[in-house]
């Protein structure tokens, strides 16, 4: 059973729109060939029907999210970095960005062909994540590391 969420729930409107934003990117990434991607929004664009919601609004927010998607892969760094800092409460953006020189070392690294750096924040493991494990590590060393730093 596909279990969608129906047009009269009270959910904010984003999470229609960001269901078949998602599934439409998981989608093209999984499919390779046209017709299998299509069939499978077509797919979703019935099953969301059979819950209720209306055609017109369905097919704007596939359009829309067809052409984000096209948007996306035009513009599509390859060349990307992300430069991971762990969290902590209060530090800001733009302090850290001087901090690490960040806009000369984005300089640096377009001179090695990577076209993008991002500087972002992973937050510390707290209470739930030690409870309530849902998923598996996929780098078993970073936690060692991180037990490793809190200690």
């Amino acid at each position: 059973m596909h279990l969608y969420l129906p047009p009269h729930s009270f959910h904010p409107p984003g999470v229609l729109k960001g269901l078949i934003y998602g599934r439409v990117m998981k989608f093209r990434i999984q499919n390779s060939k046209f017709a299998d991607f299509k069939n499978c929004c077509d797919q979703l664009l019935l099953q969301l029907l059979d819950r209720g919601h209306s055609r017109e609004t369905l097919q704007q927010l596939f359009d829309e999210a067809v052409e984000r998607l096209d948007t996306e892969s035009r513009h599509k760094d390859t060349n990307q970095i992300f430069l991971k800092l762990p969290y902590k409460p209060g530090t800001d953006r733009s302090e850290m960005r001087k901090l690490f020189c960040f806009d000369n070392l984005v300089e640096e690294l377009n001179g090695i062909g990577i076209t993008k750096a991002t500087l972002c924040y992973k937050r510390p493991r707290n209470l739930k994540d030690l409870i309530s494990s849902t998923g598996r590590n996929s780098n078993p060393r970073q936690t060692d590391r991180l037990n490793i730093v809190k200690a």
